[in-house]
């Protein structure tokens, strides 16, 4: 992940239980400034973030696809065909096996990295090969005297 001014910043404390949502007004050598407070990055114990990928889409089409299987025939049952509720075992079985199928696939998503040995938060110079200056955050409109502009 790669966090600029003006970015928003959800992360929690190693002295605290709850998480604390900000936006980055600037990031400093060692410190994080937000419009909540100031954070060295050697007091960030857990960062979180919003991901989705390509098997939690499909999770969700499969458990989708499989409640909707069981609804269609038992419409078709009851309304179409005019016969008394009834479960059909083919249906059935489709049905509970593409929940169960999709149901880990759409729950199984990583949302936050716990910072430590693995991941680190690094504060990245404009001469280091990992800067980029495509910047995500562009503001329309009003600029605020808070958010320093380069």
């Amino acid at each position: 992940m790669r966090y600029q001014p003006g970015d928003e910043f959800v992360y929690k404390r190693k002295s605290k239980k709850e998480k604390t949502r900000s936006f980055i007004i600037s990031i400093n050598d060692s410190t994080i400034v937000t419009n909540v407070d100031t954070i060295a990055t050697h007091q960030v114990e857990r960062v979180y973030f919003k991901q989705g990928n390509f098997l939690n889409v499909v999770g969700g089409f499969l458990v989708t696809g499989g409640v909707l299987i069981f609804l269609v025939d038992q419409v078709n049952v009851l309304f179409v065909q005019g016969d008394e509720a009834s479960i059909n075992e083919n249906v059935a079985t489709i049905s509970l096996v593409s929940i169960g199928i999709g149901l880990p696939m759409m729950l199984a998503k990583k949302n936050a990295h716990r910072v430590g040995f693995k991941k680190r938060l690094r504060i990245i110079d404009r001469n280091s090969p990992f800067y980029y200056t495509e910047s995500r955050f562009q503001p329309k409109g009003y600029i605020s005297p808070h958010i320093p502009r380069n």
